[in-house]
């Protein structure tokens, strides 16, 4: 066989979302210089086993879904902490300092650490009573992110930088736990960890706080740092690199007396494309970045203009449509309310991209109702317009029950209008398929 249809046939046998690009979740750090002070002092989750989404503020909230076992799922909770340290002052240490802290602070604020917060499902019996929960949770971690995004040879298997956390747990008075902790093998695998400074700090406790029977809480604490040396760095948070390759399985237990089969979860959470501990490129790419910040300004304006149903009633309103459309012409993103007549949005729609003609900008796109029936009252519609000046890649108008309203409010139909709109960021050519705006 030639070298190049063997290559075909090997591609061919491995899935192709195991050599497709890492997915990208941009997760920014905790900033000590940046979010914390000692007028208003940081939080960050005490590893004690009971998950408090306000400990987890400044992380990101996913969910967990079991595309096998089904029946109720998971959240997981995503918190990484910068270079910086902290000092006690910026640090919500001791008794809670804002609302939705369950428990004492604990632990100081740590830097350089990624916090994982899983709040699972207990499994019932016949009569609806929760049991005790076992299972255990995988944890993969990619060192060194860059190398496997570009494919550098060798990166493509574990390598000893890398680690695989196991967490055995089960809940009730038998109880116990167990971590445990493998390196790459640079090769195709894992293997046990030769000294004792080659561990990544891990804490790892599992809870059924009684303030939330249904679930069980688990929870991590994990040092960022390579074991290639200097061991004291921290590559995935070094300023050249801020990534870390990150892959999770919650797996459930079987528990006696079950009748309820409960989920496990994934992340990323992704149908038929679950974690390959073998395979770093199907771990999650987590950028550990701020967001790269877009500016994009919106205007809102109620207008009041009321229907014109009768010549000796005027239509109030804060300016006639020319005025509206003289103030809003050179504004970026426009929503603009209680226009109620039909043609009166669409006169302004007119106006505005005719003053912009006359100055050389390009029209805005409008999103509103302009489809009024000569046999319907003004009434039915919510009187709202949104114009863009960038490019409007989706848009509707979502109209609320008529009974959800009360006394004058009756008068009129209420609703929401929305659009996606193509931002400076984009890097690809948008298209949109022409058609009539709802």
């Amino acid at each position: 066989m030639q070298r190049g249809a063997f290559l075909l046939a090997l591609a061919s046998l491995l899935p192709t979302w195991a050599v497709a690009a890492p997915h990208v979740t941009r997760l920014p750090p905790q900033d000590a210089a940046v979010h914390c002070s000692p007028g208003e002092p940081c939080t960050q989750p005490t590893t004690d086993g009971w998950v408090a989404p306000m400990e987890y503020a400044d992380g990101k909230k996913f969910p967990l879904q079991d595309y096998v076992n089904g029946g109720p799922n998971g959240e997981l909770y995503l918190l990484v902490s910068d270079n910086a340290e902290y000092t006690p002052e910026e640090c919500n240490f001791g008794m809670p300092q804002a609302g939705g802290i369950p428990s004492v602070q604990t632990n100081p604020c740590l830097s350089q650490t990624l916090f994982i917060g899983l709040r699972l499902p207990r499994p019932k019996d016949a009569n609806g009573n929760f049991l005790e929960a076992s299972g255990f949770i995988d944890v993969w971690l990619d060192a060194q992110r860059d190398a496997t995004i570009n494919q550098v040879p060798g990166a493509s298997g574990p390598r000893s930088e890398d680690r695989h956390l196991r967490f055995r747990y089960s809940t009730g008075p038998n109880g116990n736990t167990a971590l445990t902790q493998q390196m790459g093998n640079n090769a195709n695998g894992w293997t046990g960890l030769s000294a004792p400074n080659q561990a990544w700090a891990t804490t790892a406790l599992v809870t059924t706080p009684s303030a939330d029977p249904s679930r069980v809480h688990i929870e991590f604490s994990v040092k960022l740092r390579s074991s290639v040396p200097p061991i004291v760095g921290s590559e995935p948070l070094s300023s050249a690199v801020r990534k870390l390759g990150l892959a999770l399985q919650s797996s459930p237990g079987m528990t006696a007396g079950a009748t309820q089969r409960v989920g496990g979860g994934i992340f990323f959470n992704a149908k038929n494309q679950p974690p390959n501990g073998l395979l770093p490129a199907t771990w999650e790419t987590l950028e550990l970045r701020e967001h790269i910040p877009i500016p994009l300004s919106f205007t809102m304006w109620n207008v009041g203009q009321m229907p014109d149903a009768t010549f000796w009633v005027p239509d109030g309103g804060s300016g006639e449509i020319d005025t509206v459309a003289a103030k809003i012409y050179k504004k970026e993103v426009v929503c603009i309310s209680e226009i109620w007549m039909s043609h009166e949005r669409g006169e302004l729609v007119e106006k505005v991209n005719e003053l912009r003609a006359a100055e050389s900008l390009p029209p805005m796109q409008a999103v509103t109702e302009l489809n009024d029936d000569i046999f319907q009252p003004p009434t039915e519609t919510t009187g709202l317009v949104l114009l863009s000046s960038r490019q409007i890649l989706e848009g509707g108008i979502h109209h609320f029950p008529s009974n959800m309203c009360t006394g004058a409010d009756c008068m009129q139909d209420k609703g929401v209008i929305w659009a996606r709109i193509a931002t400076p960021a984009a890097t690809v050519p948008v298209t949109v398929m022409e058609g009539v705006w709802i």
